[in-house]
């Protein structure tokens, strides 16, 4: 066809301007200092308008002392996870801030978002 193809073989048919981007709220988490299994879903708020399968993708993370985490993100379900035993360092009830930017795409297009843990 003229169109464009998306991951599961639908063709546009040339119409690019019917497709509807991804729609996202910011997520927000809380975990525990000494907290094992810290997961956040990235697609838990996310839907889209025609009814394609979301991936996750373009992943970053920052914490705001400056420190490298190690995580790892599931694309297919979204499931974005902290290793433990990252903020043992960490007095008891001092807080930390981690920022995970990444993109919500539909095979076709893609919508930015954010997560905050803190």
């Amino acid at each position: 066809g003229t169109g464009h193809e998306d991951s599961e073989g639908h063709d546009d048919g040339g119409q690019g301007g019917d497709h509807t981007s991804p729609v996202v709220s910011v997520i927000t988490a809380s975990f525990g200092e000494d907290q094992t299994g810290r997961m956040v879903d990235l697609l838990a708020t996310a839907t889209d308008p025609d009814g394609e399968d979301l991936d996750v993708e373009n992943v970053t993370v920052t914490a705001a002392d400056g420190r490298v985490l190690t995580s790892s993100t599931d694309p297919e379900t979204g499931l974005f996870s902290l290793s433990d035993g990252q903020f043992e360092d960490l007095a008891v009830g001092v807080p930390f801030d981690v920022t995970i930017n990444y993109d919500v795409t539909d095979g076709i297009t893609s919508t930015a978002n954010t997560a905050t843990v803190t």
